[in-house]
């Protein structure tokens, strides 16, 4: 799950470094692209359907599916700055504070799961209950590239109001998940390893960042009465269109 952190900028730590010998610092403008699948059962038990005299018909446990894929792009490439000092990770922010990257999302789901991980037919619908809203639906979202807590990599997180990292709601109410599955939004993504040769070196002028991630994950939950698995995958591509005379070593 995502963390909700305070994103600190990483310019001023970037241009700190920037007057020791043991700092390097470049521009890009960064665009990023990739998908995010996931697909899950769910098993529900105390089934039942309604006999004569409003009496419960009890049915064998119910099982259920659903996949997701959730395909994501930037609106539009945004400057970002890269930054490294000797011995500390790979330090990465937006140039302009109050442009983050616009990243648009199109999710698509299917399947026979109602809200949170129920399974359609174990028991009959409330009389309120909503029609399903799978299907596709689209959204753009605040996002920035960032480095890794250690190591020589970046990657991207969700960003609301220009400062703040967090998990976007799921954009469907009444398709839900396997429980244990979440979508995109709540899954921290994989980083991409990146060559510190190629970023502060002025003559390179693209570079492409690639990640992948498969995993299978089950209910976190034992002993409730929804049980299930999934398994996604993630995949994403960073493109760095370096900004020339911007690297400094």
């Amino acid at each position: 799950m995502r963390k909700l952190l305070l994103l600190s900028v990483a310019i001023g730590l970037l241009t700190f470094g920037a007057g020791t010998s043991s700092a390097a610092i470049a521009n890009f403008k960064a665009s990023l692209t990739g998908t995010y699948t996931t697909s899950g059962t769910a098993t529900e038990n105390d089934c039942w359907t309604p006999g004569p005299d409003d009496s419960q018909t009890q049915l064998p446990p119910q099982t259920g599916h659903v996949t997701s894929t959730d395909t994501f792009k930037s609106v539009r490439p945004n400057v970002i700055q890269v930054g490294h000092i000797r011995g500390e990770p790979l330090g990465a922010g937006r140039l302009h504070p109050n442009r983050v990257m616009q990243l648009k999302v199109t999710s698509t789901r299917s399947g026979t799961l109602g809200p949170d991980g129920t399974v359609n037919g174990c028991q009959p619908p409330s009389f309120d209950e909503q029609p399903s809203d799978c299907g596709t639906k689209t959204g753009t979202y605040g996002a920035d590239i960032v480095g890794p807590r250690k190591g020589q990599a970046l990657g991207f997180t969700f960003i609301k109001s220009h400062a703040y990292i967090y998990q976007p709601g799921d954009p469907f109410n009444e398709c839900g998940l396997a429980p244990g599955e979440n979508w995109m939004g709540f899954v921290n993504c994989p980083m991409a390893k990146a060559s510190l040769a190629k970023l502060f070196n002025a003559h390179v002028h693209k570079i492409v960042l690639r990640a992948h991630v498969t995993k299978t994950v089950g209910n976190p939950e034992s002993g409730g009465n929804i049980t299930g698995t999934s398994t996604y995958t993630e995949s994403y591509k960073l493109t760095l269109i370096r900004i020339r005379g911007t690297t400094h070593i």
